[in-house]
């Protein structure tokens, strides 16, 4: 019988030997449905059609187990980056249309993949132009240092157009400081959600964030399979309209 009762990943005790095997949650209708469809409509490979009733329902879960309201599928966790700064931009930009005028700054973490800032220039750079990124400093957990953004921002702020924040292999951060500082100073703002640690975070959440299906892994920003999450109807409009028109990042 084993001791460990849940995953490390669900709180539980991580495992240290092959006899302790965790006791995984049951399996309800819609993972049922979802592996028999996965198995027998072949959906493995590049390119293959998801389908759009699991599209949809698989979105869905992944929102609500981050605490979010909508869930959009994409490419990869990558491509929701630039998928969510470009509909936050646009929201934006329909409220104040002159509101980017003079931004040519992101801050983005300097301890992540290149693919995350690849796809934050994807999504901004059709509407804005060329952007200049700026790392910021990391944390003793490689997360990046709110103390440090926000002397950026009390500097440069008219000159920010926003700043992306990740949580990856399990370290989590304080996302919720920089949703404060993208409010104090009116800028865009992104939680790459990376692996999905930021499911256990109960702090206040980005506008917008985008998690990675990790299904080849993040050598190749394409294919991998992702969705981006937000409790913000016009922004998953938008959302929805990039990803459904084709015209997505």
């Amino acid at each position: 019988m084993s001791s460990t009762k849940v995953p490390a990943f669900l709180g539980g005790t991580p495992v240290l030997t092959a006899c302790e095997v965790p006791d995984y949650p049951k399996r309800g209708q819609l993972e049922k449905g979802v592996l028999a469809d996965v198995t027998d409509g072949q959906w493995f490979g590049f390119g293959e059609d998801l389908g759009g009733e699991w599209n949809t329902a698989l979105g869905l879960l992944a929102a609500r187990m981050t605490g979010d309201r909508y869930g959009v599928c994409t490419t990869s966790g990558t491509m929701g980056i630039g998928l969510g700064l470009r509909a936050q931009l646009r929201k934006r930009l329909e409220q104040d249309p002159r509101w980017a005028d003079g931004r040519d700054r992101l801050l983005v973490p300097d301890m992540t993949h290149a693919s995350a800032h690849d796809g934050a220039l994807r999504g901004l750079a059709p509407d804005l132009g060329k952007l200049q990124l700026v790392p910021m400093d990391a944390c003793e957990d490689a997360t990046a240092n709110p103390e440090v953004a926000e002397a950026y921002l009390r500097e440069h702020g008219d000159k920010v157009v926003g700043m992306v924040f990740a949580t990856m292999y399990g370290a989590f951060g304080d996302p919720g400081r920089f949703a404060e500082l993208a409010e104090q100073y009116d800028v865009l703002y992104h939680h790459d959600n990376a692996l999905g640690g930021g499911a256990f975070y109960d702090g206040r959440h980005a506008p917008t964030a985008s998690i990675s299906g990790q299904a080849e892994g993040k050598a190749t920003p394409g294919g991998e399979a992702g969705v981006v999450t937000t409790s913000d109807p016009d922004l998953a409009r938008l959302m929805h309209a990039d990803t459904d028109t084709g015209v997505g990042p």
